[in-house]
């Protein structure tokens, strides 16, 4: 009978023990996925940022060739209607800033 009670608390000590290995095993599993899942996220955090920056250089971008190309463009007529400003109006602003502007200094 002693045998027997021995043998019994043998298996159920070796359960036991198989089981708390079984949970463990487990739990490090979770924890992987979890890390695994944390991971990823953060790659397509990443990749979203790229893609944001990327798109806001190529706004940018944009911006300034339309900006050259407006200034190209009032190149042009500038050279067609010819200069914004005519001699009188350069001798009239030089004289308005050597009398006011100049005063106050």
């Amino acid at each position: 009978m002693k045998k027997k009670k021995k043998k019994k608390k043998k298996k159920k000590a070796k359960k036991k023990k198989k089981k708390a290995k079984k949970k463990k095993k487990a739990k490090e599993n979770k924890e992987k996925n979890k890390n695994k899942k944390n991971k990823k996220m953060k790659e397509e955090e990443e990749e979203r940022e790229e893609e944001e920056e990327g798109q806001e250089e190529e706004e940018e971008e944009e911006e300034e060739r339309e900006e050259e190309e407006e200034e190209e463009a009032l190149f042009l007529t500038h050279k067609q209607t010819g200069p914004l400003y005519t001699l009188t109006h350069i001798q009239e602003l030089t004289t308005y800033i050597q009398t006011h502007v100049l005063d106050m200094y």
